[in-house]
């Protein structure tokens, strides 16, 4: 899985949410995936892997309400 690509994928919906809790997304970029990866299922690896490859359902993640509050409460309210 190409870095550029996941990056690519996120909206500036998606990147102005992150850098509101304090996340540069150039940070995700970089952050080598595979090693996280390999610390998870398969079957789940493969989901997330699924769900940075699709920008709409990743832009509906980020922007739920859920992600927003376990962002707001990992990074306090920006």
């Amino acid at each position: 899985m190409n870095n550029n690509n996941q990056n690519k994928n996120l909206s500036e919906d998606a990147k102005n949410l992150l850098k509101q809790n304090g996340i540069d997304p150039e940070q995700i970029k970089n952050t080598d995936k595979s090693s996280l990866l390999k610390n998870i299922s398969a079957e789940d690896a493969k989901k997330i892997n699924s769900l940075l490859n699709d920008k709409e359902a990743l832009d509906r993640l980020l922007n739920s309400d859920k992600a927003k509050a376990i962002m707001n409460k990992l990074f306090g309210t920006k």
